[in-house]
């Protein structure tokens, strides 16, 4: 380092993991197929962001006061 110290040690990270994995019968049908409703207390949300499989978007839910 320019001001001669020695750099802070890499910090090291572990953790376990696992993966499930397994086959989809042929006869699954996706839950967009079913076309479900969803009713909540505190207003309406999109239910087609609950079940389209991405979790980088997202839908706010509204706290009831």
């Amino acid at each position: 380092m320019i001001s001669g110290q020695k750099p802070a040690p890499t910090p090291e990270f572990y953790a376990d993991s696992t993966v499930v994995a397994y086959r989809l019968p042929g006869s699954e049908v996706a839950i967009s197929d079913l076309q479900p409703k969803v009713t909540t207390s505190s207003g309406t949300i999109d239910a087609t962001l609950l079940a389209d499989g991405n979790f980088a978007k997202t839908t706010p839910y509204p706290r009831l006061p």
